[in-house]
C-alpha cells in the first residue's frame, strides 16, 4: 500500500523561495496550456506524442512539459471519467430492461456540465529525475530536498522530518514520485500490510454530537481545551467562507477528526462495520449544521487507518439502527430520545450512539428507509433468533419475501 507524508518547506530562505514559486507558477501555466489542447480530443492518451508537447509555450525544460503534460493527461481523463461511467450504466440498465432507471440516470446525465479544470492551485507530480531526499545530519536541518531539471539551476530545499514521516521511513520504501507546492512537499511511502489473524467485527456510528461511537465503547470526547466537533461547526458557521481565520477553523476540525480516530484501537479488529451514506445532502435546503458535517473526511480517515492495519470493511445499510434495541431487537420510534436510548419492550437503556454502533456491528437482515413504519413496532431479529420480550403484535422478517408477516 502507498502512504504519504507531508513535509514544510518553510524553512528554505526569500531567494529559493521565489525560484521554487517562478517554477511552480510556469509549470501551472503549462499544464493549463496542455488541457486547453487536449480538451475536445475523444480519446486521450496518457503520455502526449511530441507534436503536442512541443506547441506548449511556456518556457520550461523539455523534461518538466513532459512532465506537465501527462499531469495535464491524467486530469482531463479524471475529470471526464464520471460521465463516461454513467453513460456506461445507462447502456447497461437498457439492456437489462430497466427503463425507469435508466432514463432517471439518463437525465442526470444531460444535466451535469462538465467544465474544463483551472489548475491555478495545482500540485506538481514530479518523479525522481526531478527531486533528490539527502539525508543531512551536520546543520540544524535532517534533510534537503534538491530540486533540479526546471530550468533555473538546482534548487535546495532545507527541510526537518516529522513523527509521521519517521514512522513511515522505518517501516516501508520511499518512492520516487513527490507532489510539490509552494509550501509543502509530499513523499510517498510504499508499505507492506500486516497479516491480520483476528476474528473480532465492530460497528461504528457517526455523527455531528460524537464523531464516531464504536460497539466496544469508545466515544469521541472533548479536546483539552474543551472543543468537540459540534462547538467546532458552530464556530465555523461564524466565520466568512474563504477568510484566513474560516480556514484556520477548518484545520481545526479536521485535525480534531484525525486526532480523534488516532485513538481508536482496532488492534484486536478484523472487520470494521461501517454506515452506508450516500447523498445525505442532495435535495435539502437550510441545513444547518449539516452543512457543515463533511462525513467524507471522517470515513477517508477510517479507510487510511484499516489500511494501515490490514482491517477489512464493510458498509452497513443503517436504516433503523438508530431505533433498534440492541439488546431484544424491538423496534420503535420511542426507543430514541436524542442522546439517550430507552427500548419501551424491554427497558435496555444506553447512549443512543453506542446502540446503533452495536446494531451496525450486527449481521442483520436488510431493511431500507421507507420500507418500514416505526409508528408499529416490530422485532427485527438475527436469523431465526426467537423474540424475548412480550409483544400484542410480533413482525419477523422473511428473508426469501422481505416482508413482514404479523403472527
Amino acid at each position: 500500500m502507498i502512504r504519504s507524508t507531508k513535509l514544510s518547506l518553510k524553512f528554505a530562505n526569500r531567494g529559493k523561495r521565489d525560484l521554487l514559486n517562478n517554477f511552480i507558477g510556469k509549470y501551472q501555466l503549462a499544464v493549463q496550456e496542455y488541457i486547453d489542447l487536449i480538451w475536445d480530443m475523444e480519446k486521450v492518451p496518457s503520455l502526449l506524442p511530441k507534436t503536442l508537447t512541443d506547441k506548449c509555450s511556456v518556457l520550461l525544460t523539455a523534461r518538466a512539459k513532459q512532465a506537465a503534460a501527462k499531469q495535464a493527461a491524467a486530469i482531463v481523463k479524471g475529470t471526464k471519467s464520471k460521465q463516461s461511467k454513467r453513460l456506461f450504466m445507462i447502456n447497461k440498465l437498457i439492456k437489462e430492461n430497466k427503463l425507469d432507471e435508466a432514463k432517471r440516470l439518463q437525465d442526470f446525465y444531460n444535466k451535469v456540465k462538465i467544465s474544463k479544470p483551472n489548475v491555478s492551485s495545482l500540485n506538481l507530480l514530479l518523479d525522481s529525475r526531478f527531486v533528490k531526499f539527502n539525508e543531512e545530519t551536520e546543520s540544524s536541518f535532517d534533510s534537503w530536498i534538491t530540486l533540479g531539471s526546471c530550468g533555473f539551476g538546482k534548487i535546495d530545499l532545507p527541510v526537518k522530518k516529522t513523527k509521521h514521516f519517521n514512522r513511515l521511513n522505518a517501516k516501508g520504501k520511499l518512492l520516487g514520485s513527490v507532489y510539490l507546492s509552494s509550501d509543502y512537499i509530499t513523499l510517498c511511502f510504499e508499505v507492506e500490510k500486516p497479516i491480520n489473524n483476528n476474528t473480532k467485527t465492530v460497528g461504528i456510528d457517526i455523527g455531528c454530537n460524537k464523531v464516531i461511537s464504536c460497539s466496544n465503547g469508545f466515544q469521541t470526547v472533548p479536546n483539552k481545551h474543551g472543543y468537540d466537533l459540534n462547538k467546532i461547526i458552530d464556530l465555523l458557521k461564524k466565520k466568512k467562507p474563504g477568510s484566513k481565520q474560516y480556514r484556520k477553523v477548518l484545520r481545526h476540525k479536521k485535525n480534531f477528526i484525525n486526532e480523534t480516530i488516532n485513538q481508536l484501537d482496532l488492534s484486536d479488529v478484523k472487520v470494521l462495520q461501517l454506515e452506508k451514506i450516500i447523498n445525505l445532502k442532495r435535495g435539502r435546503k437550510h441545513l444547518g449544521k449539516l452543512n457543515s458535517w463533511t462525513y467524507r473526511d471522517i470515513f477517508s480517515k477510517l479507510e487510511g487507518k484499516c489500511e494501515e492495519l490490514n482491517v477489512s470493511i464493510n458498509r452497513v445499510n443503517p436504516a433503523y439502527t438508530s431505533k433498534r434495541c440492541f439488546l431484544c431487537g424491538y423496534v420503535h420510534k420511542d426507543n430514541r430520545r436524542g442522546e439517550e436510548f430507552k427500548c419501551v419492550g424491554c427497558g435496555y437503556t444506553a447512549h443512543a450512539d453506542l446502540n446503533a454502533a452495536m446494531n451496525i456491528s450486527l449481521t442483520l437482515p436488510e431493511l431500507n428507509f421507507g420500507e418500514v413504519s416505526t409508528d408499529t413496532p416490530f422485532y427485527w431479529l438475527v436469523g431465526e433468533q426467537e423474540s424475548i420480550v412480550p409483544a400484542n403484535k410480533k413482525y419477523i422478517l422473511k428473508k426469501s419475501s422481505r416482508l413482514f408477516v404479523t403472527i
